[in-house]
């Protein structure tokens, strides 16, 4: 009696362990550019949307049937060849996330930036701060549809500027068998 119990907690331990073997994350930063030229005399802001589709990476859709949720990590914003390069132009950036038919989801997290030109020059990402709200209102869109737009709204203290825009959104996929 002692070997068949013996025998059934194994075989139920091993079975556990294997399935948990083939549960895993994928995790994907899906990125987009965009250009802003800002004329002389023009207008000081703009606003640009950008369509996330867990689904363009490759390992996600082979998996799709199989993802139960998804965790986003970052959001990430940075600008390259900033023109011009002197003075110091500033930078106002709003960014939220809407849902597929277009509403607002999470909360508008906005960002000022002093030196545009030092921004562009250092390479450097910022890190744009989700409130949890936000972070639960992404998953739940993401796991519903597999897709997220995510909104810039940004304005300048003085033009003209021309810059490329840059977001990186980080997310994980967790697959289970």
């Amino acid at each position: 009696m002692k070997r068949l119990f013996l025998l059934i907690l194994t075989v139920a331990a091993i079975s556990y362990i294997c399935d948990k073997v083939n549960d895993f994350l994928i995790s994907h930063t899906f990125d987009d550019t965009f250009e802003v030229n800002l004329p002389a005399n023009g207008p000081t802001n703009f606003s640009e949307e950008f369509d996330f589709d867990a689904t363009e990476n490759q390992e996600v859709a082979d998996n799709i049937n199989n993802v139960s949720g998804y965790k986003l990590s970052s959001l990430k914003f940075s600008i390259s060849e900033f023109v011009p390069d002197t003075g110091m132009v500033e930078g106002v950036f709003s960014f939220y996330f809407k849902n597929g038919s277009g509403g607002q989801i999470g909360d508008m997290t906005t960002v000022s930036i002093d030196n545009l030109f030092a921004l562009s020059a250092s390479g450097d990402k910022v890190d744009i701060p989700l409130t949890q709200g936000t972070i639960n209102a992404v998953q739940n869109e993401l796991g519903s549809t597999n897709k997220v737009t995510a909104v810039i709204d940004g304005s300048v203290s003085d033009v003209p500027v021309h810059f490329f825009a840059h977001i990186f959104l980080t997310v994980e996929a967790d697959i289970k068998f």
